[in-house]
């Protein structure tokens, strides 16, 4: 019988015979094979900041010689053994494990594990969590819709959120009936919704990542509009789906105002969830004090939503290209002594945070050439909120006081996430190790603070060049934020 039993993470082996690799006895090489293959650096960095997952148990078996062997959970007990044991990892990675195991006092040394009678006592249950759902005796993953619930109860971003609302309440009012291929309507509500022209066309506010709807048309424009789009979703025989583009996605926004489906008049802001009951009698009228756009000139309104489509209003997908990969900013391209900002003109990434974006804001809009200690100032304090604010959502909630400190944390952390960063930001990642080791570069911690002082007075040259060594991996941050 399965037995539940403690015992030191030291004194259990991983196993030979893991499906994870071929067969290797030397358990250094085993280790060697899971981090180059398995992402246990990203699992123990996870622990170390979470601690073990209580819903999961190690599963272990006893060899002739009566040694523990780990038959389930060698990606657990492999990150378990590095982070108490950092020594043990493979040429050029101890740093890394130990680094996470210091900061952390969540690393148990003792571990909770089920000990099955042999191998074949074991190998039923294995199957079970790794071969899928196995007509529903496995473990069954989420879909889109079910995912995007969870992360919305958590109050997680999910770029599923707002399509999700709208479509619930579509379902709640009767405007579509609930479908078979949930899977199918989200998805493609949600490329759509992503898209800040066909937003605006229906009457959208929100960004695609909020789950609580507002708009600025009546409820009644917006039921209309929103029940067509979802039925020609729904419907096989139209061109509104999954494989579309941006094109796509504003050509058939331009189409519902050209037949009459999209709203043409705005009202004042309200939100979905505020709606008293669920039928058709329930509008508001357009509020006294606002000017409705209706005149009976759809042109007019077709010029309006693509003078409002240049506008990002909350830049929530801005951080993606169109191919759905992390944007690389242009600007490598720009001569940074031409510009007149340090920041190039398509340097836009998403801000959640409201006073980093006030900031961000004024970086765009104060001129270099004129007033480069005021760049500096605005600069510093943006990079500094960037990078505290990275620190304490990655590595620990208690930032160093000292910008210099926090680099030093920041850069090895990301260095251990290599893998993630495509060129661009990689190249970014070593301007930005160079900016913090050289106390003489224009962007580093000491000289942004001489000039807080009136130490030193910057060049809109040195400003603009170091910038763009170092805005990629800037961007990253705050892609990961």
């Amino acid at each position: 019988m399965p037995e539940i039993i403690t015992i030191n993470v030291l004194d259990i082996y991983l196993d030979p015979e893991n499906p994870r690799h071929d067969p290797i006895q030397d358990q250094d090489k085993i280790i060697e094979q899971l981090l180059k293959s398995d992402k246990v650096r990203e699992l123990a960095r996870d622990i170390a900041a979470n601690g073990l997952n209580p819903l999961e148990l190690l599963g272990v078996i006893k060899d002739k010689d009566n040694n523990y062997i780990a038959v389930e959970g060698n990606r657990r007990l492999c990150s378990l053994k590095l982070l108490n044991d950092p020594e043990s990892a493979p040429a050029g990675a101890s740093k890394y494990f130990k680094q996470l195991s210091e900061a952390s006092t969540l690393v148990p040394t003792d571990i909770t594990c089920i000990q099955l009678e042999n191998r074949d006592a074991a190998d039923i249950w294995i199957e079970r969590r790794h071969e899928g759902e196995q007509g529903g005796v496995g473990i069954r993953q989420w879909n889109s819709t079910q995912k995007t619930r969870h992360n919305t109860r958590r109050m997680k971003k999910d770029s599923n959120a707002l399509a999700l609302s709208i479509i619930e309440y579509a379902f709640k009012l009767g405007l579509i009936t609930r479908p078979d291929g949930e899977k199918k309507i989200l998805t493609t509500a949600s490329r759509y919704l992503g898209n800040p022209y066909f937003r605006k066309t229906i009457g959208v506010v929100s960004g695609r990542s909020d789950s609580s709807v507002v708009i600025n048309v009546t409820y009644d424009d917006f039921d209309r509009v929103i029940e067509r789009f979802l039925k020609d979703i729904l419907d096989d025989t139209t061109d509104v789906n999954s494989r579309t583009n941006k094109a796509s996605w504003e050509g058939y926004a331009r189409r519902l105002i050209n037949e009459g489906d999209a709203p043409v008049s705005r009202a004042e802001k309200i939100k979905l969830s505020d709606r008293k009951s669920f039928d058709k009698s329930s509008v508001p009228s357009i509020a006294d004090n606002q000017s409705p756009t209706r005149n009976g000139d759809i042109s007019s309104s077709i010029e309006q939503a693509d003078q409002e489509a240049d506008i990002s209003t909350s830049g929530e997908n801005q951080n993606y290209a169109d191919n759905g990969k992390p944007r690389q900013w242009g600007s490598q391209t720009q001569d940074p002594d031409k510009r007149k900002y340090i920041l190039p003109y398509d340097f836009n990434p998403t801000i959640s945070d409201k006073i980093l974006r006030r900031v961000f804001r004024e970086m765009k809009n104060i001129e270099t050439e004129h007033y480069a200690l005021a760049v500096s100032l605005i600069t510093r304090a943006f990079l500094e909120k960037v990078y505290k604010s990275f620190y304490e959502s990655k590595i620990d909630r208690n930032v160093p006081s000292k910008t210099n400190d926090v680099l030093t944390k920041i850069i090895p952390y990301i260095e251990g996430v290599l893998h993630q960063l495509n060129g661009r930001e990689k190249q970014a990642l070593g301007a930005l190790r160079r900016v913090n080791s050289n106390p003489n570069n224009v962007l580093s911690p000491k000289t942004l603070g001489a000039f807080a002082h009136a130490g030193h007075y910057p060049t809109k040259m040195e400003l603009h060049t170091q910038w763009d060594n170092i805005s990629e991996i800037v961007a990253y941050m705050i892609r990961e934020l």
